[in-house]
């Protein structure tokens, strides 16, 4: 069993460096079926399930569905399973129920804990971390994220500066601007040392560079900020796509331009040419609210209607937009419990129905004993 385990790990070690290659992953999946139909190993089966998983990353309903069935055709049988199932509930009830998702959570660290290997650990320490950081208990997000440093190998850069750069999000938020600094810088440094980054490391590394510019701010040094903020608006800004960090970017200079009498055209002109082309609603609300401030501050009437009337329109698409989520979210939840419900219902009566059948025969037993005795 705990072979098999291995081997479910391994799937999602290859996963981890073709994530974004969706080819590359049906490859993988029908591997593990043809796999299935030579030897009949149920392992297999749970396998090209697992990696189905990871062809619909951006799909939260679809997700949802191939993990409660992934999780009835495991039955509990194999730990890496159960835990990897869990845990990817515990992602997707982040935003939308952290109670559920703290609850599916502690339930993949359990397991995984007690299988005795590492696993997922990082990765689950990191989650409940990120669950108590957003639920304002920050003692308790530090203790989870050094927790998952501490499980991180050597050659996991990217997620060891992630952790500093976490370190350096709670310092903020219990106002030790000082100790958010020197904990992201060191993030900065492990990911400045290492040699070829791939996209998302090189996008993380500015990001990072953001915060510190940030944390010069918080602390009154602005040309230091500006030097640092520039640097993540000009790489974001340079992109062939939208990136949506930049927007928290843009807050952050607009704040500052405002504070240091500096020309916000260049922040302005970007956010009005690209708002139409930016797809997420929440993006777009956040856009506009840069733009109503900065009009507001210049009295321009005109553009203040308008941005509010644009803003007014927004929050109603978010809203709906969120009352539909979770409608489709709890139809998923419920479906699956009644058909749980139901198949456990249709064994019982199954069950009581073979009980009394076997009844009747022992009655008919009796009887017939009884008459030939007699």
């Amino acid at each position: 069993m705990a072979n098999d385990n291995d081997y479910f790990h391994d799937i999602s070690s290859r996963l981890e460096f073709i994530q974004h290659s969706k080819s590359e992953i049906k490859k993988i999946k029908i591997h593990a079926e043809d796999k299935f139909k030579t030897t009949g190993d149920k392992k297999y089966l749970l396998g090209s399930k697992y990696i189905e998983l990871f062809l619909y990353t951006d799909d939260r309903f679809r997700q949802l569905a191939l993990v409660y069935d992934l999780l009835k055709l495991n039955d509990s049988q194999y730990e890496y399973i159960t835990i990897a199932c869990n845990f990817n509930l515990a992602f997707q009830f982040e935003d939308v129920s952290p109670k559920q998702a703290m609850y599916f959570l502690n339930n993949s660290i359990k397991i995984n804990e007690s299988v005795g290997k590492r696993y997922m650990l990082p990765h689950l320490y990191h989650l409940k971390g990120r669950l108590y950081y957003k639920n304002k208990k920050y003692d308790k997000a530090l203790l989870y994220f050094k927790k998952a440093l501490q499980k991180y190998d050597s050659s996991e850069v990217y997620f060891k500066a992630s952790m500093y750069n976490n370190f350096g999000m709670t310092y903020c938020h219990l106002h030790n601007m000082k100790k958010a600094y020197e904990e992201t810088m060191k993030g900065i440094q492990l990911l400045s040392e290492k040699k070829n980054l791939n996209q998302d490391q090189l996008d993380f590394l500015y990001l990072m560079r953001g915060n510190v510019g940030f944390y010069f701010y918080k602390m009154g040094n602005y040309e230091a900020a500006q030097k640092f903020l520039e640097q993540e608006f000009n790489y974001y800004k340079s992109k062939d796509k939208f990136f949506s960090p930049i927007l928290l970017t843009c807050q952050r200079l607009s704040d500052l331009y405002t504070l240091s009498n500096v020309d916000k055209k260049k922040i302005i002109a970007y956010l009005t040419n690209v708002e139409s082309s930016v797809k997420n609603v929440h993006d777009q609300i956040i856009i506009n609210e840069i733009l109503l401030k900065h009009y507001s501050a210049n009295n321009e009437l005109v553009q203040i209607k308008r941005i509010s009337q644009r803003l007014v329109d927004l929050n109603h698409k978010f809203d709906n937009a969120n009352i539909q989520n979770i409608k489709e979210i709890s139809y998923i939840l419920n479906d699956r419990v009644l058909k749980n419900i139901n198949e456990k219902y249709s064994y019982e009566l199954s069950n009581q129905k073979r009980k009394i059948y076997y009844a009747i025969i022992i009655i008919c037993i009796i009887c017939i004993s009884s008459s030939m005795i007699f």
